[in-house]
C-alpha cells in the first residue's frame, strides 16, 4: 500500500475520533514512515480537531529555514 492510501485511511480513522484504533492502525501499517508533506499537514489537521499530540501518528513539524538579511552601508550613500 503506498504512502498515502495508509496516511488518507489514518486520516479517516483519527477524525472519526476513535484514537485506539488509529493508534493500533499506525502502530501496524505505518509505523516508521516518513509522511509526505500533504499528509503530514492532514494528519495534524485531524489530530488538531480532537486534541491529539500528532506525533503519536508520525507527524514532523516542517523544518524552517532561516535567511537572515544583511546590509552593509558605507559612508555616503
Amino acid at each position: 500500500m503506498s504512502k498515502i492510501a495508509l496516511a488518507d485511511e489514518l486520516v479517516k480513522i483519527i477524525s472519526s475520533g476513535d484514537m485506539d484504533y488509529a493508534q493500533d492502525y499506525y502502530n501496524e501499517w505505518c509505523s516508521g514512515i516518513q509522511w509526505p508533506s500533504l499528509a503530514n499537514g492532514q494528519i495534524k489537521h485531524a489530530c488538531d480537531k480532537w486534541g491529539v499530540d500528532p506525533v503519536r501518528f508520525g507527524y514532523q513539524a516542517p523544518a524552517r529555514s532561516e535567511e537572515r538579511i544583511t546590509y552593509d552601508w558605507q559612508d555616503g550613500e
